[in-house]
C-alpha cells in the first residue's frame, strides 16, 4: 500500500484541490489512509496539528516551505508493519534517493512512532522541515520516488500474516449481542480509493 502526501502553502493547496476536480475531506489530527492499515498526523514544531485534506487517495498538507514539522504514524493492524518513508525525494532512513527497496521504520501492532529529526550524512541530528516544492504538478506524479513537495509512505507487512487478524475478534466479544450465537461477525477493513 502506498500513500502520497503533498505539501505547499495554503493558496497552492487550494489550487491543487481545485485541479483534482473531486471531493475532498479536510481534517486536523489522525487520519487512516490507504487500506486503513496506517494513520498519519502532521504537527508543526510546537505541536499544533497541521490542516490537511484528503482527495483522490492523496493527502494535501497546508504548510509553508522551510517550516519544521513532526510526523506521527500509527499502525492500525494486529501485525508488525514496515513503513518506507521518502520525504522530498530522500529516504528518511538511509538518505538515499527514495525507493520502495529501502529499509523502513518498523511499527509494532497498534503502535505509534513519532519522527521529529533525521540523521544527516555528516551524522548530525537535523529537524524535519518542508522543502520548497518545485511546482504544483506533484499531485499528478504517481512515480515510486518522491520529489520536493511530496512525501511517499509505502507500507509492507510479513507475507504470511493477515493485516486484520480476525482471530482476535473472539477476544472482543461482549456477550450482549445475539447471546444464542457462538460466533461474531467478521470485521471488514476500511475501504478507501
Amino acid at each position: 500500500m502506498v500513500v502520497r502526501a503533498l505539501h505547499h502553502d495554503t493558496s497552492a493547496i487550494q489550487q491543487m484541490l481545485k485541479d483534482q476536480e473531486d471531493v475532498f475531506i479536510s481534517y486536523k489530527g489522525w487520519r487512516r489512509l490507504g487500506n486503513g492499515s496506517l494513520s498519519l498526523r502532521f504537527e508543526n514544531e510546537r505541536g499544533k496539528r497541521l490542516r490537511c485534506h484528503e482527495s483522490g487517495g492523496r493527502v494535501f498538507i497546508e504548510a509553508p516551505a522551510g517550516s519544521g514539522y513532526r510526523l506521527l504514524m500509527r499502525n492500525e493492524t494486529d501485525v508488525r508493519i514496515e513503513v518506507v518513508v521518502a520525504i522530498d525525494g530522500t529516504d528518511l532512513g538511509s538518505l538515499a534517493p527514495g525507493a520502495y527497496s529501502n529499509s523502513g521504520i518498523m511499527i509494532e501492532p497498534r503502535g505509534n512512532v513519532e519522527v521529529r529529526r533525521f540523521r544527516s550524512p555528516d551524522d548530525k541530528e537535523v529537524p524535519l522541515t518542508f522543502a520548497a516544492p518545485v511546482d504544483l504538478l506533484g499531485g499528478h506524479d504517481y512515480s515510486a520516488a518522491s520529489r520536493p513537495g511530496t512525501l511517499v509512505f509505502a507500507v509492507f507487512h510479513h507475507a504470511a500474516e493477515d493485516l486484520f487478524d480476525i482471530r482476535r475478534t473472539a477476544d472482543r466479544r461482549t456477550g450482549r449481542e445475539f447471546p444464542q450465537r457462538q460466533t461474531v461477525p467478521v470485521p471488514k477493513p476500511y475501504q478507501y480509493r
